[in-house]
Parts: C-alpha cells; sequence; structure tokens
C-alpha cells in the first residue's frame, strides 16, 4: 500500500518547476490532507460504505445518560444496545484458528452462542473497530471460533477485551428536544429506548440501571495524513488523491471558491464511479431447457 510520501513523490513530476516554484514536502502533504477534505466530503454526502465504522463500546455504565461520540464521528446510522457482557483479562487471540480463548470459563454461561454476532472493546490489536464484526461457528465455555480470518494472534499474558454479544435491541433516534423532554416528564432507570446528539456526546432518555454494550455504527472522516501515513481507502482514491494535491498546488492562488468547486466536481466523478462499480448486483438468471 502506498504512503502519503509515495503520492507526493508521484505529485512531484505533474509539480516539477511548476512556475518556477519548488514546493516544500510539507506544503505539499497539507494540500494532500486539503484534498483529501473534499473527497471525505464527497463520500459523506453519499452514506458510502467507505466511510462506515462499527464501534463497540462498554461505555454505558450504570446510572449514566451520556457517552462520548465516537472519534471523529460525522453522523451516526444506528445504535444497538445489549447487555451480554464479559470482560476477561488472560484471552488469547489466536489468528491460525481465528479463536479466542480464556480460562476463565464463562462464554456459555453468559449467553455466547454459535451464528451471534460479537465484537470487542479493550483489545489491544482485535478490537471491532480495526478487524469488524465477528459471527460466531462454534463456542465452549473457554473457546469462541469464528468465520471470519481477521484475527490477529495476541498474547497469553496479559490479553484483555469485553466480548459483546450483539442482540436486537435497536435504540430508536429522536431529536434532542424530545430526549431532554423524555427526561423531564420521568426520570427513569433502565434499558435506554431512544438517543439523540448533543454536541459531541451522545444521550439516552433513561438512566443505565445496569452495564450495558453499545453497537455504534457512524460515520467517520478520515484522520489527518502524515508523511509516512499509509492512504486511506485501501489505495481506491490515491489517483484522485494525488490530482487533487496537484491541481491545490498549481492554482494555490486563484479564487478559493472556484477552487474548491472544481475540486468537488473532480471528487464527485470518482466517487459516483467507484459507487456504481460497488453497488452494482448482477442478475441471475435462471435457464430452463
Amino acid at each position: 500500500m502506498a504512503t502519503a510520501a509515495n503520492i507526493i513523490t508521484a505529485g512531484e513530476y505533474d509539480l516539477r518547476e511548476y512556475a518556477g516554484q519548488k514546493l516544500e514536502d510539507a506544503e505539499k502533504l497539507e494540500y494532500l490532507n486539503r484534498a483529501l477534505i473534499v473527497l471525505d466530503a464527497e463520500l459523506l454526502s453519499m452514506n458510502s460504505d467507505w466511510v462506515h465504522q462499527t464501534l463497540v463500546s462498554a461505555g454505558l455504565t450504570a446510572g449514566l445518560q451520556k457517552v462520548s461520540q465516537p472519534t471523529r464521528c460525522v453522523s451516526i446510522r444506528s445504535i444497538w444496545v445489549t447487555d451480554i457482557i464479559d470482560s476477561f483479562t488472560d484471552l488469547t487471540y489466536t489468528a491460525a484458528a481465528d479463536t479466542i480463548a480464556t480460562a476463565a470459563g464463562t462464554f456459555v454461561t453468559n449467553g455466547i452462542a454459535v451464528d451471534q454476532t460479537i465484537g470487542i472493546d479493550g483489545s489491544t490489536d482485535n478490537d471491532t473497530h480495526d478487524i469488524g464484526l465477528l459471527s460466531v461457528s462454534a463456542v465452549t465455555e473457554t473457546l469462541i471460533t469464528v468465520n471470519e480470518d481477521v484475527i490477529v494472534d495476541e498474547g497469553a499474558a496479559n490479553a484483555s477485551g469485553t466480548i459483546f454479544a450483539m442482540k436486537n435491541d435497536e435504540v430508536v433516534k429522536k431529536s434532542t428536544d424530545y430526549v431532554l423532554y423524555r427526561r423531564k416528564q420521568a426520570s427513569e432507570t433502565g434499558r435506554p429506548y431512544y438517543w439523540a446528539h448533543e454536541g459531541t456526546n451522545i444521550i439516552f432518555d433513561k438512566k443505565a440501571d445496569q452495564a450495558y454494550g453499545l453497537f455504534i455504527h457512524f460515520n467517520q472522516k478520515t484522520d489527518t495524513l502524515a508523511v509516512g501515513t499509509t492512504m486511506p481507502y485501501n489505495g481506491e482514491f490515491d489517483t484522485a488523491l494525488r490530482e487533487g494535491m496537484v491541481f491545490l498546488a498549481k492554482h494555490r492562488n486563484d479564487d478559493a471558491d472556484s477552487i474548491s468547486a472544481a475540486l468537488e466536481r473532480m471528487f464527485k466523478t470518482t466517487v459516483m464511479r467507484q459507487a456504481v462499480r460497488r453497488n452494482y448486483i448482477p442478475r441471475r438468471y435462471q435457464l430452463d431447457f
């Protein structure tokens, strides 16, 4: 995978001796990040799967009515709540076998079952935010085997993590005023039913009567690139980002509004092309003879 440094180097051929000026790498990196902001905006406007992330969090502890929004969260797609929570400090994650093991022996007792979707929070290398949700193919009290080949080896000595089993309990989005009105009318504790945005927090209609796990599906903007950062989106937009960086560098003294409009048009075409390709579902024909 290319890094930001590779994109900058590639762009230098287009910018070589442009207008008799030499641009520093720091300036080209700034233009690359500005291009990335515009690309992110186009992907977010389409609610593209490229910006979708899932966070599994144990943050809604007893007595709380709010949690912080995920890092670089732009918008939330849905929130699901679960009360099946297992916390461990002796987990062993094994990539070759696609397993999660513990000596504590409470996976089945606490409700983990075959075909369930599970998430992990608190692991160094196996958080849901890093490897995605997992589906259980087999389970005993001490061993979970998953279908996905994404587990990363993580040491048996002190590997930790909280494991959640996803349930069909979606928390419904309401307006901030509605949630605050519900709070005013009835100061309740229990499982939350409604949520809303409040600044950088997610607020709920009830105080949690116990610790709950949250599955938060959200849209996330890309983190700022450093020179050695691997390019985002699996390299799908490297060419477009290089062209955007070059465009911004060449037109840095032009009218800001016209530059933004032109860059948006450039990325909209690229994003639409990718969206058509990714969303295409071939029609299966059945031929009878």
